[in-house]
């Protein structure tokens, strides 16, 4: 994920909770009584708030590059082993007092460091207040809490991204295959129900599969009939590939079906990526036509979403055909 989209907020990889890290962030700047608190991540020597507490005076935005100073103490609470916490920056060392010139706002300043399951460090989660405070052991542990459920989302994030690129591959179109969809569509029902999103299926079903007895005709009689289908396969891939996000999961399920799941931001992208997938053009005068579904019951398994729509494949009329 690190080497792909470094970045937690770039739209390849809104795949992180980041309405249930809010959620959190704005719990625990209440029960410490501080206006602001902030998720940092670190990347090639550059800051950026992944999430900052909805307090009115948290002078902090998700997205923004953080100021100088507050960068500063990042970095001095990656370079800890523990966490830091400075009650009052006039009775701490030269280097805050110096360094805290850009914000007077802030007088108390706590971090704990976060790191990716490989110990590589993801960045911060920090609390500053503009008044001297006191947090006692309880407040200190229950940061440590947090600190330790960001990290387990960070190791879930991970394995998402691990398993997309390890063995649930179909060896002829390099998609994600159906027990890799199963899987990882059960990961992101349960980010959506965390990010309040809603999901969408797509089934696209590539017609003119033909016993290798009726291929003799082909447009391309150099290859065999197991070429000829092969090459048409790996065409829908690319046209799959193409036309979503990164986000968005695609996946050969059966031998001339496909799926997409898609993060639904309006109720008409549904259609206009169906519409997209059907503009490609395929040699041997192949179809493509599909199905959709907006996925109601994001608590029941994947497997079942997919039994639901293949079933209204074979029963009902397809959204859209188009002869290719």
């Amino acid at each position: 994920m690190r080497n792909n989209a470094p970045w937690l907020l770039s739209p390849e990889q809104q795949i992180t909770p980041l309405c249930r890290w809010q959620r959190a962030l704005d719990l625990i700047t209440r029960l410490f009584h501080t206006p602001t608190g902030l998720i940092v991540q670190h990347y090639a020597q550059q800051n950026q708030v992944v999430s900052a507490a909805s307090h009115p005076s948290c002078p902090y935005r998700a997205g923004v590059s953080i100021a100088a100073a507050t960068k500063q103490f990042s970095c001095r609470v990656l370079a800890s082993p523990q966490s830091l916490y400075y009650p009052n920056k006039a009775q701490q060392p030269d280097w805050l007092q110096q360094h805290c010139r850009d914000t007077p706002l802030f007088t108390s300043w706590l971090g704990t460091a976060l790191y990716w399951p490989d110990g590589q460090p993801f960045g911060t989660l920090c609390l500053l207040d503009h008044t001297p405070t006191l947090y006692n052991d309880t407040l200190l542990a229950l940061l440590a809490y947090q600190r330790d459920s960001l990290q387990n989302d960070l190791l879930l994030l991970q394995q998402y991204d691990q398993t997309r690129q390890l063995a649930c591959r179909d060896h002829q179109t390099g998609l994600t295959n159906l027990q890799g969809f199963l899987v990882l569509a059960e990961h992101r029902a349960q980010l959506a129900l965390q990010n309040h999103e809603t999901l969408g299926l797509l089934y696209i079903e590539l017609d003119g599969i033909k016993p290798a007895a009726n291929l003799a005709d082909s447009l391309q009689p150099t290859l065999s009939p197991q070429q000829q289908v092969d090459s048409v396969l790996k065409v829908v891939a690319k046209a799959l590939r193409q036309h979503i996000r990164e986000r968005d999961l695609v996946a050969r399920v059966t031998a001339d079906g496909f799926v997409i799941l898609i993060s639904l931001r309006q109720p008409d992208s549904l259609t206009c990526i169906g519409q997209r997938i059907l503009s490609t053009p395929l040699p041997h005068h192949y179809q493509l036509r599909y199905h959709s579904m907006v996925v109601q019951q994001l608590r029941t398994e994947p497997r079942l979403w997919l039994a639901q729509l293949q079933q209204q494949a074979k029963t009902s009329t397809p959204s859209t055909v188009i002869d290719l």
